[in-house]
């Protein structure tokens, strides 16, 4: 699966300034405590980049900022860019611990710390001393953009580096597949570390528009207050965990008198798994554009892109078809391709494939292998099949070799039979190291207040048998745990 079209050669800072200049009192940015118009972001920016001018080493410069969702973290984000140097992100939400790992495995030379409800407050610190070398208030397509760390679920967290040009590409792709226009209102409710911050920022202030900035918080604390933003401030484009797609539906299906979130045009969600019947739901609760997107961070952002219409499979939501610049390969173990329909390994390719994991040069060469000695590939461990519309469908993560291919698409198609239960509020089946699978589920109370949990894993096993999964342990616990972007928290649900 392929996808090719020309790149951008320009930086972001350039495709920002270029609406910057083309509209420099329109508001850029709205936070509960001021708007911002493009004209005083870029100067804000410009005048923080003159500061870390005379901290930082040149293009090759790391800089970490520490805060939460804030017109000052954006206005860092864009004045580093300005000095060629590129941002990691930490979330003061993260776990102490994790907090130190990325600062001790990084190696930023700066960090910038962010007050909390204080405007333009900050606390530049520099980390690690080096040689001056010559400095300049510029940046290249091939500088790095940012280093985002993985959320750590499956072992330490990783920091992938990702430059301009990626997603200079990237954004020029979604704007059209989108069809953003200088008019559209965007909700900023990602975290920074997660990389769907990362379109909602740029697409935005690329595009001419206006980001609202929701409240600090995890996506899913502050789902409510996002849903009253949305009707506050006209949000016509909204990202969201699919994890949480449910959850947003019943908000507004209880709403449902109040006409809420009528100015929505589209919904986008991707880095877990579409409920084919949360989808279903939504469709029939709001009349927008439903997009649902694949893609590690490793390659920048997203890799395919499916406009949800159309029949779809009942038990997967496709993930539809490459964005421009990206290729898709499905191999088997041997890395050969598979036959139409078959299940194999996704391995991607393209302008978006990130530099590699800052410091860990045998992991990425490990991950970042080249195909037949000539096309760089990244090898996901995730699994994928072509439909018959010729269509991406994700199967599953491999986690365990000692299960088949086929045995990964059951499991997948077993998820999704007990997600669509009415008794059921959320299911998740974990493959284990061992080959074992663990389910998760928990439940909505009033419908199984008579039913104990016995009697419900013996009906569970019997419906199962259809779908050949043996689960060694079924697990109900009294609600899910999700990471700040909106992510199942695995680590968190085995310890409740």
């Amino acid at each position: 699966m392929d996808k090719s079209t020309s790149h951008t050669s320009q930086t972001l800072i350039s495709l920002f300034k270029y609406q910057v200049e083309k509209y420099p009192d329109k508001i850029a940015l709205v936070s509960d405590s001021e708007e911002i118009s493009y004209h005083e972001l870029y100067i804000r920016s410009r005048e923080l980049s003159f500061e870390l001018n005379a901290f930082s080493n040149g293009d090759s410069s790391l800089v970490a900022i520490r805060g939460q969702r804030s017109p000052e973290f954006i206005v860092a984000i864009l004045g580093i860019l300005m000095t060629g140097a590129a941002y990691v992100p930490i979330d003061p939400l993260y776990p102490l611990k994790t907090q130190e790992y990325i600062l001790e495995d990084a190696l930023p030379d700066i960090l910038i710390d962010i007050k909390a409800n204080k405007k333009s407050s900050w606390k530049i610190s520099k980390l690690i001393s080096k040689n001056n070398t010559e400095k300049s208030l510029s940046s290249t397509p091939h500088n790095l953009a940012y280093v985002l760390y993985t959320s750590g679920l499956t072992g330490n967290p990783k920091g992938i580096m990702i430059e301009q040009k990626s997603i200079c590409s990237r954004i020029n792709a979604l704007q059209h597949i989108y069809a953003i226009t200088e008019n559209d209102i965007v909700l900023h409710n990602s975290p920074y570390g997660f990389d769907g911050s990362v379109e909602e920022i740029f697409l935005t202030l690329i595009s001419g528009c206006k980001l609202i900035i929701a409240p600090p918080g995890n996506t899913y604390d502050i789902l409510n207050q996002s849903m009253e933003y949305i009707d506050r401030y006209k949000v016509t484009t909204l990202y969201l965990m699919p994890t949480l797609w449910g959850h947003f539906s019943n908000i507004i299906q209880a709403t449902a008198q109040k006409n809420t979130c009528r100015s929505l045009k589209r919904l986008i969600g991707g880095g877990e798994v579409l409920r084919p019947h949360i989808l279903q739901k939504l469709q029939k609760l709001l009349d927008i554009d439903y997009y649902y997107i694949y893609g590690p961070t490793e390659n920048t952002v997203n890799s395919s892109i499916w406009k949800c219409n159309g029949k779809i499979n009942p038990y997967i939501v496709p993930v539809g078809i490459p964005l421009p610049q990206t290729k898709i390969n499905l191999l088997d173990h041997t890395l050969t391709p598979v036959k139409l329909g078959d299940i194999g390994e996704i391995y991607i390719s393209g302008v978006g494939l990130a530099q590699g994991y800052v410091n860990k040069k045998e992991l990425t060469k490990k991950r970042f292998i080249r195909f037949k000695d000539k096309e760089r590939l990244y090898n996901t461990r995730d699994l994928g099949r072509l439909n018959s519309a010729g269509l991406l469908e994700y199967v599953g993560r491999k986690e365990c070799d000692k299960l088949s291919y086929e045995d990964y698409y059951n499991i997948a198609q077993a998820q999704s039979f007990l997600c669509s239960q009415d008794i059921v509020e959320e299911a998740m089946l974990e493959v284990e190291n061992d080959g074992k699978i663990e389910a998760y589920i928990s439940l909505h109370r009033k419908e199984t207040a008579n039913l104990s949990h016995k009697k419900l894993e013996q009906i569970f096993r019997t419906q199962l048998e259809n779908y050949e999964v043996s689960i060694n342990q079924f697990i109900f616990v009294p609600h899910f745990k999700y990471t700040p972007a909106g992510k199942i928290d695995i680590n968190a649900m085995k310890k409740i």
